[in-house]
């Protein structure tokens, strides 16, 4: 509530914080408001049982805060703090959660975001028995698995981050005019990569075009190239060049709305983390050229394109 913020921002305090000490309030009247001995109390040290500690962890490691019926996306401290107080009513500072929350293992991570169209049972099929098939496949007619997808570079500030002094933004300079440039590449567990670079969309042409190109660099071995659900990749009008050369590649496709589950999509963002390190251009050769000197880096660097296939939803390609 907004009440809560305001009331935040004059004692310094965020707004969950006020509302968890106005519940405590409410439950345990002025007690609550009467200091407390500051150390720990006489015995092991700890403010939580094992049983306690035991079904805190169990909760954030089983569950969202949400589906806790609680205001927050992820567990963060103040979402801790605010478990532990409606559990059993106790009140815990925030570093005292962190040490809590060191103890059992947990650290800061970026969350990987499902699409809400992902169906569980279609991924599951594919982990078990989809791709195993294709494995099998693979080892059966002596071909390579490779890894697709497409991707669009724009001289965006949406990536940028800098430090600042607390409480003043960062300001800088946007482009003079928005450009584009789009690329389609593939990777492979062995730590290869392939890639093209247009100036327009993908469509079933440019598409074509690149899969050309992978035919010509395999020597002869068959490929099979894993991509998502892309219309163009399933376009009518593509399909009579593929039948004709099935011999040579073949398209396999992931469950729909699943890209953790493509190592390729991980080459994409450590690509568009880097070119967010430099300054904004508007000029699309500029531009092309750092997309070319990342690509060109890559396949020089099989360990860094190997290491895409160490995220936990991929582990399963490696």
């Amino acid at each position: 509530m907004k009440i809560y913020e305001e009331i935040g921002e004059i004692y310094d305090l965020s707004a969950s914080s006020v509302r968890l000490r106005y519940a405590a309030w409410l439950k345990d009247g002025d007690d609550f408001l009467m200091p407390k001995l500051k150390g720990r109390k006489m015995g092991d040290g700890k403010f939580l049982s094992d049983e306690q500690e035991a079904e805190i962890r169990k909760l954030i490691t089983d569950s969202t805060p949400d589906q806790l019926k609680m205001p927050f996306a992820l567990w963060r401290r103040q979402a801790v703090q605010e478990l532990i107080y409606s559990r059993y009513g106790i009140y815990l500072v925030i570093t005292a959660i962190g040490k809590y929350l060191k103890k059992w293992g947990f650290t800061v991570q970026r969350p990987a975001v499902k699409k809400p169209g992902q169906r569980p049972a279609q991924v599951e099929a594919w982990l078990e028995k989809e791709y195993p098939e294709i494995q099998a496949q693979a080892k059966r007619e002596d071909a390579m698995i490779w890894w697709g997808d497409e991707t669009a570079v724009q001289n965006s500030p949406n990536q940028l981050a800098g430090y600042s002094p607390r409480g003043v933004t960062p300001i800088v300079t946007g482009p003079r005019k928005r450009i584009h440039l789009h690329m389609v590449s593939a990777v492979s567990n062995q730590g290869a990569v392939r890639f093209k670079v247009y100036h327009e969309a993908i469509n079933i042409e440019r598409f074509k075009d690149f899969l050309m190109k992978m035919i010509q660099d395999a020597g002869g071995r068959k490929i099979l190239l894993v991509l998502d659900n892309l219309r163009v990749h399933h376009g009518k009008d593509l399909q009579p060049w593929l039948e004709e050369n099935k011999h040579l590649i073949e398209l396999k496709f992931l469950p729909a709305y699943s890209p953790e589950l493509n190592p390729d999509e991980y080459l994409n963002r450590d690509m568009k983390s880097r070119m967010s390190n430099h300054t904004m251009t508007s000029n699309k050769e500029v531009m092309e050229g750092r997309v070319l000197n990342y690509m060109d880096y890559l396949e020089r660097n099989k360990e860094l394109v190997q290491s895409f296939f160490s995220y936990r939803h991929v582990r399963y390609a490696a």
